[in-house]
């Protein structure tokens, strides 16, 4: 694998699989997630059913020394938007956090709610690549205060979740010796669609979802679900 290979997206993956073992994996993503406890986590925060996203269900690979590959400061508010509860779940298929590079959190000295912290992202301008990122020499500006970095070290079966107005980047780690594999799945709500996103962007998403009463597992696309999404 190149050193520049950074991710592979679930959906994408899907729609341009070579042969039906291709097509058969992201089938066995699904099922992997309906089967753990991360749909009832959802359930239980949220008191809403949970939608696997699988567009933004990711394997992201990290070599070590390879700055190319690195994700700088940024919220998950980035791919659904920030009024439906969205939910990552990422788990780590190495040891993280010492040898290869984990994931590093943003904790203000200062409470900052949803609703402050969402107006402070959507007033980043846009990136080249139509995200918003924050370097790191620019996030204590953002914050208005002093930060505390955190770190999280993790063994393979670890999973860490957090929602979308969570700070974080890919751990900065010179000394890392170990490449990094992690799966990163994202889930919000089956049942609302993010008024804050533009739906002509969203029509064509791969997703997962059980109906109500329901143990099968769906998947089809976001306007299977939200036929508004068409018009």
């Amino acid at each position: 694998m190149s050193s520049e290979y950074k991710k592979i997206s679930m959906g994408q993956f899907f729609r341009k699989a070579e042969n039906e073992m291709q097509s058969n994996l992201i089938k066995i993503f699904v099922q992997f997630f309906w089967n753990s406890f991360i749909p009832d986590f959802y359930r239980k925060t949220y008191y809403r059913e949970p939608l696997l996203l699988l567009e933004f269900l990711t394997i992201r690979f990290h070599k070590p020394g390879n700055s190319s590959t690195n994700v700088d400061w940024h919220l998950d508010g980035n791919f659904y938007g920030f009024t439906v509860p969205l939910i990552t779940a990422w788990m780590p298929l190495v040891e993280v956090g010492i040898s290869a590079q984990g994931l590093e959190f943003a904790v203000p000295k200062r409470r900052i709610n949803d609703a402050e912290m969402r107006q402070l992202w959507i007033n980043i301008t846009l990136s080249e690549n139509k995200n918003r990122i924050v370097k790191d020499e620019q996030l204590e500006q953002f914050l208005s205060c002093p930060f505390r970095r955190h770190t999280l070290p993790m063994s393979p079966g670890d999973v860490c979740i957090f929602d979308q107005f969570m700070l974080h980047r890919t751990q900065v780690l010179p000394k890392a010796t170990e490449s990094r594999i992690a799966i990163e799945f994202r889930i919000s709500d089956r049942n609302f669609f993010p008024p804050d996103i533009d739906p002509s962007n969203n029509r064509g998403m791969l997703v997962s979802w059980k109906n109500k009463n329901q143990n099968k597992s769906n998947i089809g696309f976001l306007h299977n679900i939200f036929p508004n999404l068409l018009k």
